[in-house]
């Protein structure tokens, strides 16, 4: 997150609850830590709930507000559930933290379907998930930002990069439709 720019925006940060999934460690972890060291009330989101409590203690002992909250983003079920205990806990979600990608390292003329369906359901229906989840919530606050982070792969072979340039190419169209089509002040 960048660094408020502004006594404004900063005030403004302060007001605001944060659902990051992914959280429990690496960049969702420093993405938590940096919204709650602005003041955002965080939901640490992470399918491991050991690492999730570890990061939400460290925001708390930061002086910040923090829930964890174990969840499975290819269940619409659990994401649903997750994004109702941040609200009920944190008050909203004014910002969505898209931080969750997998993938397997190998050729992929070697892979098999179970793979790919794997390699969907969390890196396309994750992150569509909680579109559908957290949507209604900021269309009421007429608030709303959502940032999604994909993997870059590196030294992968040319087939391999190639799938997962489509995937992510399945997973970015999915937002454009979200863009400028419900009353959201102030959505990005």
């Amino acid at each position: 997150m960048i660094p408020a720019s502004s006594k404004e925006e900063s005030d403004e940060i302060k007001r605001q609850g944060g659902n990051c999934y992914g959280a429990g460690q690496g960049i969702g972890r420093a993405i938590a830590l940096k919204m709650a060291s602005e003041g955002a009330k965080i939901c640490v989101a992470d399918l491991n709930p050991e690492t999730a409590k570890k990061v939400a203690e460290e925001i708390k002992g930061m002086g910040g507000k923090a829930i964890a909250v174990q969840v499975d983003i290819t269940s619409l079920d659990q994401v649903k559930k997750t994004v109702e205990k941040a609200i009920a806990e944190l008050g909203c979600v004014d910002i969505l933290v898209n931080n969750v990608g997998w993938d397997k390292m190998e050729l992929f003329i070697q892979s098999e379907p179970a793979t790919w369906d794997k390699v969907i359901n969390i890196n396309f229906k994750g992150p569509v998930n909680f579109f559908k989840a957290v949507l209604p919530h900021m269309i009421e606050r007429k608030y709303g930002k959502i940032v999604s982070i994909a993997p870059t792969p590196d030294g992968w072979d040319r087939a391999a990069r190639r799938f997962t340039r489509e995937r992510k190419g399945a997973s970015f169209p999915s937002r454009k439709p979200l863009r400028g089509k419900w009353p959201v002040t102030g959505s990005t």
